[in-house]
């Protein structure tokens, strides 16, 4: 074996760095998307005419830079995961061989993308990618990888010497790739694991929270169930007993041990055996604090709670007849992916950055076996609902089965609420499958709706009704129980959402980009659905306490008609016109609102509550009115400022300019924005201040007396006794700016059109009578 300065080759392995200062000096040029060159000045246009650009000016040659091809940026990022989770060797170049033993293969040798290395794993992985998404056959590349295997481990072991035996993980890593049906059962037939653009995010995530620590949740995912030699036969003193009629054990053990065995359950797997998945993603600020606890002395005299996923063997040797409880040896499972943290991860994973000496420290551990997976989630919210580090998504998304069946009225509404929208999120059937994010859930396009946001939006279109004196009133979901109300609900709302679906196939696509499923236009369409009801019920007399769920779904079909026409004859384009808008808390009622004014087409009946001043606001004609009012109030505001100013200073920029204003950084903005007009007509300089800097020059000590006979204009319920009515400017100042950005989809209110009015009424007659 040959070392070189951070280097190591053998004949068997191709050069491999070890050691933190090599692995970090590669890390840094494969964590950077560009390639980088030093070349002579006069080399710039040959570099360039090949797609290199200037990176830098150097004494005296230049540094260029070009982007990295897909294929290299995706081998670079999964080198730079793997880095990050502290695995202690790996490849050098992309150009990394193993050269495979002569009893194999004669003179045969493999390129490797990816290698690393730590004390008991090696992995290998093969990057494939393309640079837009299709399908490809991977048949012929799987083939190759699983017909080498031995002759490749044969290598590794030659390399490292008989007694290094570790668990090769064999990995294809692709992106913009569709895999087959087919290709997908060689990967598992030939024990190929798979990582895709799907999952990559997830690890990045987790190694951005956790450090280092993430390589245990990485390699718990894919060696579950395998034996770790290390641990099989590893036994500890325990106490066995039960608590609420779950099995428990109560024992010591090492975090070198359990984090081994240990897994946390977050969303992003999408493991269908974790559902429901309660764990917020580990934090890596706690993380370190707990570290540097640890090292500064620090210990947990608190249990890590965790479940065992099979069955565990004890060995009895006491039973106290007093309590139950059993003490006896406990064997730890000796396979990965076997101890499920329910409660402590950071307590846990806080050791997995120190050093050697820490992870042989005591533990505390309480143990149950076998529990179910929606039994841990409740063990895990009663132990940290309290909790501030709790965020209030995992409470929220377990509200449903803690909160269910209270005697507490708005905790039975959100219960229901909540697994409303879980069922929405989970039914094979519904539009919303998949698309709701969980705590810590990585956004896309498609998976946008969040479950509070769609709770909330339940909660408020009182469609399974709402509260009053700790009193359910009904609603038109509403039914004899809780049970029946959750059954009654999530299925009208999948019909009605399939309805919406079934008629707009392209925007159900499009995702949040479609603005038709987002958490404020879901929310628009559960509001509308409660008008809708109560509009049926007043018309027709239908009494949604009495009708079977096919009944009321079949009572709003054809009143939806004028919507579903909408959709099927309008484009992307068109409804992202029309809806995309306000954001906040008013967003969803505005949205409701459009909806309502096009089944109004065929509906004039439909007026839902608060429709009427909605659209008295969106009118054309006041709106233009509006701004018409806002454009000359500010014209007839300067010119009688400027023209009293003139009177007093004189018509010179030296009086009424310099003298008149006072202000130094009102002269110096709008002198600024003169030199930066580029109409090619300048203006006096008074045309170019804001319409509140004119507050400031008529509220001057030395203005005010001659402006108060005209600008001293009291507001309506303003409390008595001012020295100055100002205020009035600074409202109108807030109306300019709808008028001034109508691009920020700000719009007029009924209260504005009022003030308009009246402060017109007001300026015209003070200024006249001057």
């Amino acid at each position: 074996m040959k070392a070189i300065v951070g280097k190591v080759s053998s004949e068997y392995l191709g050069e491999l760095l070890i050691g933190e200062n090599a692995l970090k000096k590669e890390f840094n040029l494969r964590k950077d998307k560009y390639k980088y060159e030093t070349i002579r000045p006069q080399l710039l246009d040959e570099y360039m005419s090949e797609g290199w650009e200037l990176s830098k000016e150097l004494q005296r040659d230049l540094k260029v830079r070009k982007e990295r091809k897909f294929d290299e940026l995706l081998e670079n990022r999964f080198w730079v995961l793997l880095y990050k989770m502290r695995f202690h060797e790996m490849n050098y170049s992309r150009n990394f061989k193993i050269t495979l033993p002569r009893e194999y293969v004669e003179d045969g040798e493999k390129q490797i993308d990816v290698f690393a290395k730590d004390d008991e794993t090696v992995i290998l992985a093969e990057c494939k990618t393309a640079e837009k998404l299709k399908k490809k056959s991977l048949q012929k590349d799987l083939e190759e990888f699983n017909s080498i295997q031995n002759s490749l481990a044969k290598s590794i072991k030659k390399h490292y010497g008989a007694d290094f035996k570790p668990k090769i993980l064999w990995l294809f890593v692709t992106e913009n790739i569709i895999w087959s049906e087919n290709d997908k059962k060689r990967a598992e037939e030939y024990n190929i694991k798979v990582i895709t653009e799907q999952h990559l995010p997830y690890y990045e995530l987790i190694v951005k929270h956790l450090g280092a620590a993430a390589k245990y949740q990485f390699l718990a995912e894919f060696f579950q169930n395998q034996k770790i030699p290390e641990l099989v036969g590893v036994k500890v003193s325990a106490s066995k007993g039960k608590l609420g009629g779950e099995p428990f054990y109560s024992f010591i053990t090492t975090p070198r041990h359990l984090l081994k065995i240990a897994f946390v359950n977050h969303r992003n797997l999408n493991d269908p055996d974790g559902i429901p998945t309660y764990q917020r993603v580990i934090q890596k600020t706690r993380l370190n604090k707990i570290s540097q606890f640890i090292e500064e002395g620090g210990f947990f005299p608190t249990n890590i709670l965790i479940n065992f996923t099979k069955k565990v063997k004890f060995e009895p040797q006491y039973k106290d007849p007093l309590t139950g409880v059993t003490h006896g040896h406990l064997y730890l499972p000796s396979t990965f992916k076997s101890a499920w943290v329910i409660d402590g991860q950071h307590r846990l994973y806080g050791y997995s950055n120190l050093d050697e000496e820490y992870l042989d420290q005591s533990i505390f551990v309480l143990a149950f076996e076998n529990m179910k997976h929606e039994d841990e989630a409740k063990l895990f919210v009663t132990i940290n609902q309290e909790q501030k580090s709790v965020p209030k998504t995992i409470i929220d998304s377990l509200e449903g089965e803690l909160k269910w069946g209270s005697e507490k009225a708005t905790d039975r509404i959100g219960a229901i609420s909540t697994r409303i929208v879980d069922i929405l999120g989970s039914e094979l059937s519904s539009p919303l499958y998949g698309r709701i994010c969980a705590e810590g859930d990585i956004k896309t396009s498609v998976r946008c709706l969040t479950l509070p946001e769609l709770k909330d939006g339940i909660k408020k279109s009182e469609l399974i009704g709402s509260v009053k004196n700790n009193e359910i009133q009904f609603g038109p979901l509403s039914d004899k129980s809780d049970e029946e109300t959750l059954k009654k609900a999530y299925k009208t709302l999948i019909a009605y959402l399939d309805m919406i679906k079934d008629v707009s196939e392209k925007n159900w696509e499009a995702g949040k980009e479609s603005f038709v499923w987002t958490n404020i236009g879901i929310k628009g369409h559960m509001h509308l659905l409660n008008a809708l009801f109560k509009h049926l019920s007043e018309k027709d007399g239908f009494d949604y306490s009495q009708l079977t769920i096919e009944e009321t779904i079949q009572s709003f079909q054809k009143f939806l008609q004028p919507l579903l026409d909408y959709y099927i004859n309008s484009s992307i384009t068109t409804i992202e016109s029309e809806f995309k808008g306000k954001y906040g808390s008013g967003a969803p009622k505005e949205y409701f609102f459009k909806l309502a004014r096009i089944i109004r087409k065929e509906h004039e009946d439909f007026i839902p509550s608060g429709y009427a001043e909605w659209e008295e606001e969106q009118s054309e004609e006041n709106i233009k009115k509006a701004d018409e009012q806002v454009k000359q109030l500010n014209l007839d505001i300067q010119k009688a400022i400027f023209d009293k100013l003139k009177v007093l200073y004189g018509e010179q920029e030296s009086g009424y300019w310099e003298q008149g204003i006072k202000d130094k950084n009102i002269k110096l903005a709008a002198y600024q924005k003169q030199l930066e007009d580029n109409s090619g007509k300048l203006m006096p300089k008074e045309h170019y201040l804001d319409f509140i800097q004119y507050k400031k020059v008529i509220e001057q000590k030395e203005n005010w007396p001659h402006f108060k006979n005209m600008f001293d204009i009291k507001m309506i319920n303003e409390d008595k006794g001012k020295a100055k009515y100002l205020s009035w400017m600074d409202k109108l100042n807030e109306i300019r700016k709808i008028y001034a950005h109508p691009t920020e989809q700000r719009t007029y209110k009924l209260e504005h059109y009022q003030f308009l009015d009246w402060i017109c009424e007001q300026i015209n007659e003070r200024i006249q009578n001057q």
